[in-house]
């Protein structure tokens, strides 16, 4: 009976579901609603967003006949499957979700909605709502002194200028001349 168990192809993290209803996958790119221009490269104006995973999982009483399997995190009770997913989400540490469709990394529990009534009592029904992190690599590199540097002002780190203060620009361009003589004879011509 426990290679039914360990070949069962759900788990989420280490917790493996008794039962599960349904499993819901989403898959979404988001993309720029602006015109792209003719030649441009498309993958430069979308990304993928975090895969999404929801999944109605359920347990009950009868998961006593297996505690003896402890590695595999099989819940005894419902309740303790309940903890145990209680346990997973407040932890905030990414985990692996298995299905038979596919496997996903980094995954945190984004909600967990349990309904009781008559019907449930005994039993407990979740739908685990699990979302993905997308983790990446980032380096941290040191540049140049400005005084090694070809072209310090366009390649050189930031500084700090202080506080400027702006200044009046006068225009004293030909057309700004002309303009000014233009007015000048047109006030000496009508007498204003």
């Amino acid at each position: 009976m426990a290679d039914i168990l360990i070949t069962q192809k759900r788990r989420i993290g280490t917790i493996y579901p008794q039962v599960t209803i349904s499993e819901r996958m989403h898959d979404e790119l988001a993309m720029t609603d602006n015109p792209v221009d003719s030649g441009e490269v498309v993958t430069d104006h979308s990304y993928k967003l975090p895969a999404e995973l929801t999944m109605r999982c359920g347990w009950s009483e009868s998961g006593s006949l297996f505690n003896d399997i402890d590695s595999l995190q099989i819940a005894s009770t419902p309740n303790e499957a309940y903890q145990n997913l209680l346990s997973l989400q407040k932890s905030r540490l990414p985990f692996t979700v298995t299905t038979p469709r596919r496997q996903y990394s980094n995954m945190l529990i984004r909600s967990l909605d349990v309904t009781t009534d008559a019907a449930t009592a005994n039993v407990l029904m979740v739908e685990v709502v699990m979302r993905e992190v997308i983790i990446v690599s980032t380096q941290q590199t040191t540049m140049a002194a400005a005084e090694d540097q070809a072209s310090p002002q366009d390649t050189a780190a930031t500084t700090n200028g202080g506080v400027k203060q702006a200044t009046v620009v006068t225009d004293t361009s030909v057309l700004s001349k002309i303009g000014t003589g233009v007015e000048s004879a047109f006030s000496a011509i009508t007498g204003g």
